[in-house]
């Protein structure tokens, strides 16, 4: 039997709902395995580097929060414009926003490491040994914080705004 024309529309529409998804929730699949394995390698190393990993997470989420917000951001911004019809004015906004997500977290990054003690803190308790871990694990999340952030402006913003979820995916 033939499905009437409501069910074939609604059969469109999840297609079309799909299409970008899929890739989206496979990528945030894989990163988050990635961060399980991440730990689970701390984890095999000792408690020592556990617990050093365990004291420098909050610190750095609490940080990538801050530029998540500004990729999701970007990609309000950038879709606004597409949607408009105004492809110009969203390249600009996503060459600008791709050299100021890097550019601000050069400067997060300098002020975390010159401040790591202060952020360590809270952390005494851990141990002498774990916490001069955290502080190098600090000292590498300042210093590679740029990147991290260039491919979320890139990837969370630009591609996923124009829709090209398919190449994001490959590319994380």
């Amino acid at each position: 039997p033939v499905p009437p024309p409501a069910m074939r529309r609604a059969r469109a529409s999840l297609r079309r709902f799909l299409a970008p998804t899929w890739p989206l929730v496979l990528n945030e699949l894989l990163w988050s395995t990635g961060l399980f394995a991440y730990v689970a390698v701390y984890a095999r190393m000792g408690a020592g580097p556990l617990a050093a990993i365990g004291v420098l997470t909050p610190i750095e989420w609490v940080c990538i929060d801050v530029f998540v917000g500004l990729g999701g951001a970007a990609g309000i911004l950038l879709g606004r414009e597409l949607g408009a019809g105004r492809e110009e004015l969203a390249y600009d906004h996503a060459v600008r926003l791709s050299l100021l997500g890097p550019a601000l977290a050069v400067v997060a990054g300098a002020v975390i490491a010159l401040s790591a003690d202060l952020l360590l803190a809270p952390f005494a308790g851990v141990g002498p040994a774990a916490l001069a871990d955290a502080r190098g694990l600090l000292w590498m999340f300042a210093g590679t914080l740029w990147i991290k952030v260039s491919t979320m402006i890139a990837c969370m913003g630009v591609l996923r705004c124009g829709g090209d979820t398919r190449f994001m995916l490959l590319v994380n």
